[in-house]
């Protein structure tokens, strides 16, 4: 079977499931200087083209560097303003977060009408795993804290050991789990159409264990 992946944007806004280049999943976050204060900029819909993006501020509850939100959320705070600022396409969205970060290091930032609330990172939680008949394969399917589902896939593979001036040598004694085409992420709106499409698309991105040797000596 052949699976073919469109890579245009998806703009039907009612598809069941999707796919998305990785760097739009979820948005952005645009750092001061001084890694104090960082513009998020929020993905609405990740179905629609253009990107319809939000924007809002982050910002450290005490002065001085620290570690990054996504490693200390606790220590950080969302500023939402009272009117959201909403852009239409992701290219104006980036502007002015670094207008605002500009404002900031200038130290013109208007603190007033915004909002405080605990930093909330986005999480995901795993819902159910698929594995191959070929046992190397492996389709995940999470749930996100934005309540869309997204599908990962999983490849175990024989670590490859660098070796300087050397061809590279294969390590018998070491095997790892390796993400398959993190670049391209597969969403979908129920849980129903996230796994049609997980066991879809493990089948097409799976190695055959009949062509395979690692495959079939490990199916064996």
């Amino acid at each position: 079977m052949q699976l073919i992946i469109s890579w245009d944007i998806v703009t039907e806004a009612d598809l069941a499931y999707w796919h998305e280049d990785s760097k739009w999943v979820g948005g952005h976050m645009l750092p001061a200087t001084d890694h104090c204060f960082w513009v998020r900029i929020r993905i609405t819909d990740q179905r629609i083209s253009p990107k319809v993006c939000e924007l809002y501020y982050l910002r450290r509850r005490e002065d001085g560097p620290g570690p990054l939100p996504q490693l200390e959320p606790e220590a950080w705070l969302e500023l939402w303003p009272e009117e959201p600022i909403v852009l239409d396409n992701l290219d104006e969205a980036r502007k002015a977060a670094q207008d605002a970060i500009h404002q900031y290091e200038l130290g013109d930032f208007v603190w007033d009408g915004l909002t405080e609330q605990s930093f909330s990172p986005s999480r995901t939680e795993k819902v159910e795993e698929f594995v191959h008949q070929n046992l190397r394969s492996v389709a995940v399917v999470c749930k996100r804290s934005d309540e869309l589902f997204e599908v990962r896939y999983f490849e175990y593979v024989q670590i490859w050991e660098p070796r300087p001036g050397l061809p590279h040598k294969l390590r018998d004694d070491e095997w790892d789990w390796i993400q398959v085409r993190s670049h391209i992420l597969t969403l979908a709106d129920n849980f129903g159409e996230a796994r049609a499409i997980a066991l879809e698309e493990l089948e097409a991105l799976a190695p055959s264990a009949h062509t395979d040797p690692i495959a079939s000596r490990i199916a064996t």
